[in-house]
């Protein structure tokens, strides 16, 4: 063609503008660029072009999360810019016979346990973990002992068995109903101190179930 010149516009100039070929991005939406031929305008090209913005940095709101077994929850992260278009990201754990994480962010928690729980932008190199501890909590609390009789100055060794078997925190707390009849240590070694009755109380350190 002898006359090779070429006229360029853009539909919003807003969102691109473009001079000689060149497009520069200004801000995120959608824009036609089109090129025609400087003496026959019929003779064109078009081509239409998005502009989006990417996620530059992710975070979980909590470093360390602790869920309870059998529980279903949406972890919260955070990101930048808070206009970011492209928001898609993808969830996974380490552990997955500990929790599992849907596409959403959804987190079931199987078993007591620790897994650490990743997010990844749409660009793998943006990425935020979090360590997810999975507890079970205390229902149940039996004593080895219902009643006993004892002679002032002995001991007696109460044991106590926190139910289901895999919680978390097994720490029983021991107090006694009077202090002047006996006393109770932190394992449960009951101590007779004078005459009379009096009752050991039991209690689960988490979730305050008493025996």
């Amino acid at each position: 063609a002898y006359n090779k010149e070429v006229i360029w516009t853009s539909s919003d100039e807003n969102v691109l503008k473009v001079e000689d070929g060149t497009v520069t991005a200004l801000k995120t939406g959608e824009a036609v660029i089109t090129v025609k031929s400087a003496e026959n305008e019929e003779i064109k090209a078009e081509c239409k072009i998005t502009v989006v913005k990417y996620i530059d940095t992710i975070s979980f709101r909590e470093n360390e999360i602790k869920v309870e077994k059998g529980g279903e929850y949406f972890i919260e992260v955070t990101y930048l810019p808070v206009d970011a278009t492209e928001t898609e990201l993808t969830w996974s754990s380490s552990d997955e016979s500990v929790l599992t994480v849907d596409s959403n962010g959804k987190v079931k928690a199987l078993k007591a346990g620790e897994a650490k729980l990743t997010v990844k932008t749409v660009r793998d190199d943006i990425f935020a973990e979090c360590t997810v501890t999975v507890e079970v909590k205390s229902e149940v609390l039996e004593l080895d002992v219902e009643k006993t009789e004892l002679y002032c100055g002995d001991t007696l060794q109460i044991k106590a068995t926190v139910l289901p078997e895999d919680v978390t925190n097994k720490k029983v707390i021991f107090t006694s109903s009077d202090k002047d009849v006996l006393t109770v240590d932190e394992n449960g070694v009951v101590t007779a101190t004078g005459k009379g009755t009096a009752k050991v109380i039991a209690e689960t350190e988490d979730t305050g179930v008493k025996a």
